[in-house]
């Protein structure tokens, strides 16, 4: 077994959920600030002590920084997606360590920086360039990949035990999202070899007369419906396609039109289906682009 997953494996829970004292944290939120990360204060229970909404498309000042740093601690965050262009890889039980495994390549484990959780595991990567700027989140069974809008809580300390044998790394060192976990995250490739799970997400969305999607999964299912379906060809156009889930999302879980075209434009980027014919033009229902298909 490779030592980074031998450490995974027997890492104590604990590891992860230490009180902090407010020196380590204000040595460690500096720390992530000049390795180039938008660290955010927070409050008991994993709540953002300032109005972190600033950060998503900026870096915090040196007076911010200072002003922070001068606050009471009860966490660090670390802001996704943005100028830092960070994504956060969350584990959310052990167990799936082991079935995550094999789409993470050696190399990129090396590279990465990672730490345990109260709950599991936490790996830091870049964002690859095809998945949107705008992508908050992808998540499948108890793994997420945190983007865009996004945060996630930072251990209290640097030092090897807690950032895997390297310690923590400067984000543009960081190692893009593997290739192979995107595909799983799409629905191209399942832990098990069985296509039912993925293509069941598809179907689900596209069946007639069922119950609205709950609030908080709809833009996840369409996401996912959008990756399957573009990728197997299932429409003779990238226009028909797209304007069959978008009036579905619409019409029966009434989401609304331009965020739901923005969902599925978000899933042809992420999968770029190679279909002889399609010629895209970002859709997006914001700037009145159009898709053409050229003989």
């Amino acid at each position: 077994m490779c030592p980074w997953f031998a450490f995974f494996i027997q890492a104590s829970p604990k590891d992860g959920g230490c009180v902090m004292e407010q020196d380590t944290s204000r040595a460690t939120f500096k720390r992530l600030y000049a390795l180039g990360y938008n660290p955010i204060p927070l409050s008991a229970g994993k709540t953002p002590a300032c109005r972190w909404s600033d950060f998503h498309n900026r870096r915090p000042t040196t007076d911010e920084v200072a002003a922070f740093t001068g606050m009471k601690m009860d966490g660090i965050g670390v802001v996704c997606g943005g100028p830092t262009e960070l994504m956060v890889l969350d584990i959310d039980d052990v167990q799936m360590v082991e079935l995550v495994k094999p789409l993470l390549p050696t190399e990129t484990l090396r590279q990465t920086a990672w730490y345990k959780t109260t709950r599991g595991f936490h790996l830091w990567f870049r964002r690859s360039p095809r998945l949107p700027a705008t992508l908050g989140k992808l998540r499948r069974e108890r793994v997420e990949l945190l983007g865009f809008k996004h945060f996630a809580k930072c251990p209290p300390r640097e030092s090897s035990a807690t950032f895997g044998g390297g310690g923590l790394k400067a984000v543009h060192r960081l190692p893009e999202v593997p290739e192979k976990l995107l595909h799983w995250f799409c629905g191209e490739t399942t832990l098990d070899s069985n296509r039912e799970r993925s293509s069941s997400v598809a179907h689900f969305f596209l069946r007639e007369g069922r119950e609205p999607i709950p609030e908080g999964e709809r833009n996840e299912t369409l996401f996912r419906a959008a990756c399957y379906l573009l990728r197997w060809r299932t429409h003779e156009t990238y226009e028909e396609l797209c304007m069959r889930l978008v009036n579905i999302a619409v019409e029966v879980d009434g989401l609304p039109r331009e965020e739901a075209l923005q969902c599925v434009d978000n899933a042809y980027v992420t999968v770029r289906p190679a279909k002889p014919g399609w010629q895209y033009e970002p859709w997006g229902g914001l700037h009145g682009d159009r898709v053409s298909d050229v003989a």
